[in-house]
This record gives C-alpha cells, structure tokens and sequence, in this order.
C-alpha cells in the first residue's frame, strides 16, 4: 500500500495525464508544501508548468530541482527547456553550453546536446553549431546500435517541429543522414521525406555562410553581452535568429516607408497648383504613404517615367 504522500503524489499526476491543470494545480499548492519528496513535487509541478504554458513560472522550480542535483544533464535540459519553448534560444543555448563546457557527452545528456545544436542552430552561432554537431556525430559513430537508433529518432522528432524555411534546415538532415550512415531503412526513408520539403528560394547553410551572417551574429551576441548573467531576462536578438519572420520585422514596422507629413502636403499643393486640384491631393497622399518606393523610383529609367508622365498630365490639362 502506498503511504499518505505517495497516494497524493499519484493523484496529482492522474490529473495532469487527464488535463485538468486547474484541480492538479489546487492539490499540489496544498499538498507540495507539506511533502517530503522535494524531487518528486518539482518534477510534477515543471509538468504542470508546461501543461500551462507558464514556462516562466517553470523556471524557479527547475532551477530548484537542479539545485538538488547540478551534474544532472537531464535537469539541466528541464531547466534549458523553460527558455527554448519561449524561444530564447540563447539563453537554452548558454545553459547547455556551460554544462559540456565540464562534462563529456553521453547517453544520458544526448537530449542536452540536441537542444544544443538546434538552439545554436536558430541563434547563428556557427562555432558553437559546428562544435556541438562535431561532437554529436563522433559520439553517435563509436557508440552501439540501440543508442545511435535512440539518437536518431531523438533528432528526426526535433526536424519534424522545425520549417523547412530554417537556413541550418538541410545541414541538420545532413547530420541525420552521416549519423544513419544509409544503414537504418527508417532514417533514410524519413530523409527522402524531409528533403523534398527543401525550398528553392533558400539559400541554406552552409552556401549562406557569409561575412555578413557571422557579423550579424557577433554583433548580436556583443549588445547581449551585459545581459548574460540575469537568468529572468530574454537574450536572443532579431538579428541573432535566422527566421525569415524575424528578418523582414524591420520592413514591417508601423510607418515603414512613408514620408513626411509637411513634404507631402508641399508636394500635393505644387501639383494642384500647376496641373490639377485632383492629381496633387492623389500625389500628397502617394509621397505620405509610398515616399520610399517613389524614391527608388526616381533612379534610373523610373526617374524618366516619373517626369514624363507629370509632363504628359500638364499637357493634357493645357488643351
């Protein structure tokens, strides 16, 4: 028979596995307290965390079970996955970092290291992507079947999550590829699968690899430097992340492009002056919304367009 703590414990997580996040919630701010079994509590409690999505909230309970076992690798990644699943990439890609930094790769870290060639992956740090597949592929090469399967299967469940748009996107299933090594018929099927998905209009590492991609990089890493040591705080920059999404942010900023207020009433005014009423409240409102194309416009053969066609307008409106 299970003691009063165990049947608790129990109880709790039959009510996580049904989805009942509020009652598991209830119980164990009751519960947790009084229990003996710290470990167990905390492991129940980052569940219910990430049940939630309050993977902030997750942090201080991971950081406390780690606290209970800092050589753990399977705790660091508890702890890691409270920033790659707000998509700190970095921060996961910090903490993973420091652990290998002092410990060697082995099965029981393979899902650290995972994490941190991917989270390397989407922050661009190139040095520490190829150290961290380096050292995955010559761990996956000299050790048994059964743990290069487990590695595999670990790495294709991690693709099947990530866009084919991703630049790291084909090099990782290029690592999947020289792991398989063409002797598992499952991986290779699956890679037949996952390359077809490649898109033509991505430039992927490492063709991408560029001074520019590194400089991007570096400076993104550089203005995070003084950031570092708060573990509450997000590190991962727009320029640091290779998302498509992230690059063109800029682009899309309110305001993006227009001009000026009072240069698009002096342009408006000019045209309505000298050609027509009409065409200058149309080409006030053209320069306030669309200055920056209009500007583009005037290089080259757009600016001989551009003033033919006004000369044409004044023509018109001499007859």
């Amino acid at each position: 028979m299970p003691g009063k703590e165990e049947a608790r414990l129990l109880l709790c997580d039959c009510y996580l596995q049904l989805d009942l996040l509020e009652e598991t919630e209830e119980k164990m701010m009751k519960w947790m307290p009084e229990g003996d079994n710290e470990e167990a509590w905390l492991h129940l409690m980052l569940r219910l965390c990430f049940d939630k999505a309050a993977f902030e909230e997750a942090r201080p309970y991971a950081l406390k079970l780690l606290s209970l076992d800092p050589h753990n690798p399977r705790y660091v990644w508890k702890y890691a996955q409270t920033y790659t699943l707000e998509k700190d990439f970095f921060s996961a890609s910090r903490i993973a970092s420091d652990y290998f930094s002092s410990h060697e790769l082995d099965m029981k870290s393979i899902e650290l290291m995972i994490l941190l060639l991917f989270s390397s992956s989407f922050v661009g740090d190139i040095r520490l992507y190829e150290e961290s597949k380096q050292t995955l592929i010559r761990f996956a090469r000299r050790t048994e079947e059964e743990n290069r399967t487990t590695i595999l299967r670990a790495l294709s469940k991690d693709m099947e999550m990530m866009a084919p748009v991703h630049y790291f996107y084909i090099d990782l299933l290029n690592v999947i590829s020289e792991i398989s090594g063409g002797k598992s018929k499952e991986a290779e099927s699956w890679l037949g699968k996952m390359n077809d998905k490649k898109m033509k209009n991505v430039f992927y590492y490492p063709e991408n690899r560029s001074k520019v991609l590194k400089e991007e990089n570096d400076t993104a890493l550089h203005e995070n430097s003084h950031i570092r040591e708060e573990p509450g705080k997000s590190f991962i920059s727009g320029r640091g992340a290779f998302s498509p999404e992230d690059t063109k942010r800029d682009s899309r900023r309110k305001g993006a492009g227009r001009g000026s207020v009072s240069w698009s009433i002096a342009f408006g005014v000019v045209v309505a002056l000298f050609i027509d009423f009409f065409f200058g409240f149309v080409s006030g409102m053209l320069w306030y919304y669309r200055a920056e194309r209009i500007k583009n416009v005037w290089n080259g053969v757009g600016f001989a367009i551009f003033v033919t066609f006004y000369i044409f307008l004044f023509l018109i409106n001499l007859e």
